[in-house]
């Protein structure tokens, strides 16, 4: 997944340009908050955006 948005972020923006960034995830009312943010909270997704912008 980081990788997919990565491609998408960096044809609208450069990596020097970016000063800063957010996570953020979106559960419905039944769903568990867990499900939700526990895709962006890996050190896998965190990796792949700050070795991209320098972060």
């Amino acid at each position: 997944m980081a990788e997919t948005l990565l491609v998408r972020l960096l044809a609208l923006i450069a990596a020097d340009q970016i000063e800063a960034y957010g996570k953020a995830a979106v559960a419905g009312l039944n769903d568990e908050v867990d499900h939700a943010s526990a895709p962006i909270h890996t050190l896998h997704f965190g990796t792949v955006f700050c070795d991209a912008v320098g972060g």
